[in-house]
């Protein structure tokens, strides 16, 4: 919610799970409800959704979608981030509770059963995922701990490098995430 309202956007976010929420945010991030049960005129304000990592932790991704979007009945237009590729299925998957990984085709079938058209449709983070095939073909493990980095100027160089990577590769060479922009049809 930082870095969306610090570029202007009128953003705002929630997590289910009852987590301590920074005083600065308290405005912009309800914490320990669901989406659907936000104030009725708050849920009639919001035209895009941002789903980013989400629905790979539900066992019936296509029967929470078609819950939440009619609770905002002005949605039309949703964003999805997913992990991506079964191939690359490892022990991080279970660990964080995925019930599955997307391919193209998954993630559009999807979107399409609420009722959604993707506009966008494209695989993230293809670098990454040689390595990740790599180590599944090895049988390695990968590390489930997330830690900030240590210096800042090499995680700016990374962030270079995806952002590059996004614009300028093919979206469907294989990669460890995937990316929904659906629209409503019509719209």
């Amino acid at each position: 919610m930082d870095y969306l309202s610090a570029r202007g956007m009128d953003a705002y976010g929630v997590e289910l799970s009852p987590v301590s929420v920074p005083s600065r945010l308290e405005s912009r991030l309800f914490a320990g409800i669901a989406a659907e049960n936000l104030d009725e005129s708050f849920r009639a304000s919001v035209d895009t959704l941002v789903l980013g990592d989400v629905i790979e932790h539900l066992p019936d991704p296509v029967g929470y979608l078609s819950r939440l979007v009619p609770a905002f009945n002005r949605v039309n237009a949703i964003l999805i981030t997913v992990p991506a590729r079964r191939e690359v299925w490892s022990n991080y998957d279970e660990y964080y509770g995925h019930y599955r990984r997307y391919d193209l085709e998954s993630l559009r079938a999807t979107v399409t059963a609420v009722g959604f058209t993707p506009a966008v449709l494209g695989y993230l983070f293809r670098f990454l995922y040689p390595a990740a095939l790599l180590l599944r073909c090895l049988g390695k493990d990968r590390q489930v701990s997330l830690t900030a980095p240590r210096m800042p100027s090499v995680h700016r160089i990374i962030a270079a490098a995806i952002q590059a990577e996004y614009l300028l590769c093919p979206r469907w060479i294989p990669g460890t995430s995937a990316i929904c922009v659906a629209k409503r049809p019509g719209l």
